[in-house]
């Protein structure tokens, strides 16, 4: 498993200063040329995936400097629309991926126009009895930040495969500990989609770092020191008790 001993040094860092660090890393990378032995490349080996053009990784959205008391929900990846990337690409060229993914909230209010994941969201919190009315960018700027359990762009979740299980651990995991150590939710992180991670996380490998059981359609457990609730891909039930909130319901404190 080789690792850049460049990231290895940005891993000794800890809070915002581990979160500008590990964005300014990438943004180096990616701002390279598509050549072999580029992040492209690794990309490819890692996961499958090999982007048209350059978009800059996610691993959070929101407004990061601000985390106390916002919800936490995470995702597969973050997934790939041509256009609207191109748009987004250009904003976080314009402003540095650090800033702008934590205005990206407010950004995405000027284009008029909510993504169904936010609706989503917005459904299963307003079931849930943490949101009055319908959700808005304003409200999702204020109260919710996002991550992504893979970081980087595809057309299909399902598409995605992981070749080296210690790799992802070490390389993409630790990541994402450090930032949910930084935010330090105070409610369970919500991972939406959990049964097309359940393989990854339950393997013998991460069972230092994730515990987790399954029961009333969801599964519950800890990431790293932080509380999860994994959740099917949210929608909108179809008629009578929505048994997934009603599940969450029994299992928060």
């Amino acid at each position: 498993m080789q690792i850049d001993n460049s990231f290895e040094d940005i891993l000794s860092l800890d809070g915002l200063p581990f979160i500008q660090a590990l964005l300014k890393y990438e943004e180096d990378r990616f701002d390279r040329a598509f050549l072999k032995g580029s992040v492209y490349e690794e990309m490819n080996a890692d996961f499958g995936i090999f982007p048209s053009a350059k978009v800059y990784p996610l691993y959070f959205a929101g407004d990061i400097l601000h985390p106390k008391d916002k919800l936490v929900f995470m995702g597969i990846n973050p997934g790939y629309q041509t256009e609207a990337n191109r748009a987004e690409q250009a904003y976080l060229e314009s402003k540095g991926s650090f800033e702008g993914y934590r205005d990206i909230f407010a950004w995405r209010a000027f284009q008029g126009r909510m993504y169904a994941y936010f609706s989503h969201i917005g459904g299963f919190l307003q079931r849930l009895g943490w949101l009055d009315g319908p959700i808005t960018w304003p409200w999702i700027h204020e109260h919710l930040l996002n991550m992504n359990l893979i970081a980087y762009h595809s057309k299909d979740t399902n598409g995605l495969r992981i070749n080296d299980l210690g790799r992802y651990k070490h390389r993409y995991l630790t990541p994402i500990l450090k930032i949910l150590d930084y935010i330090n939710p105070s409610r369970p992180v919500f991972i939406n989609g959990y049964k097309s991670f359940r393989a990854v996380f339950t393997d013998p490998l991460f069972s230092d770092v994730i515990k987790v059981e399954e029961g009333d359609g969801i599964w519950v457990g800890t990431i790293g020191r932080h509380r999860f609730i994994g959740l099917p891909f949210l929608n909108r039930p179809r008629g009578g008790k929505d048994r997934i909130v009603e599940a969450v319901k029994r299992h928060l404190p």
